[in-house]
């Protein structure tokens, strides 16, 4: 890199803020699907998507739907808590991703004016490019991570059937989500939480 221009600074600020602002509860997430919406409140599951009622999920795997409760087996329940342990999991990485990154935008915005009043700008650039390609190999972790909810997703919805309208995280929302990641080795995967409760 061999000059920082004021692009890369004002896309630096924004990724800052919006981020800070994305981060600031840690038991809430929003996520966008073709398909519908997901949301994370308190622990639980929720799923939204048009023409049906909403559903939650719970960390203990149980399911509600438009209210109420539905039965379900314990091996379909034991389905549904991974489900929800999934979400949860992939909502904090993502979280803790994205706070990594506002700091690490503040770092480099620091550093770059600091580079353009001394002559350094060269070095900052240097810094910044090593900096973005460790968030990048972290975020195609969190890609893994997303394909891992979407696999708990799908199994849920095989053992309940009342829940396979919910399973909005689709094959290409993953593929989407990592297309950037190709041409870079493989990243590691990441196992799931394990329940604490």
């Amino acid at each position: 890199m061999n000059h920082i221009n004021a692009r890369f600074l004002a896309l630096l600020l924004a990724i800052s803020f919006s981020t800070c602002v994305h981060a600031a509860s840690s038991r809430h997430g929003f996520l966008l699907f073709d398909s519908g919406t997901v949301s994370l409140k308190n622990g639980n599951v929720v799923i939204k998507i048009k023409g049906h009622d909403r559903a939650q999920v719970s960390g203990e795997g149980k399911l509600n739907i438009g209210g109420a409760d539905v039965a379900v087996t314990p091996q379909a329940q034991a389905a549904l808590a991974q489900y929800d342990a999934e979400g949860v999991a992939f909502t904090d990485q993502a979280k803790d991703l994205g706070v990594e990154s506002a700091d690490f935008a503040l770092h480099t915005l620091g550093q770059v004016f600091k580079g353009l009043l001394h002559g350094t700008a060269d070095e900052a650039g240097s810094e910044a490019d090593r900096g973005a390609q460790a968030i990048d190999a972290k975020a195609r972790l969190l890609c893994r991570r997303l394909d891992e909810w979407r696999q708990a997703q799908d199994a849920a919805a095989q053992a309940v059937p009342e829940f396979k309208p919910y399973a909005v995280i689709g094959a290409d929302e993953v593929r989407d989500c990592d297309a950037d990641g190709k041409d870079s080795p493989p990243a590691p995967s990441v196992s799931s939480p394990k329940n604490s409760s």
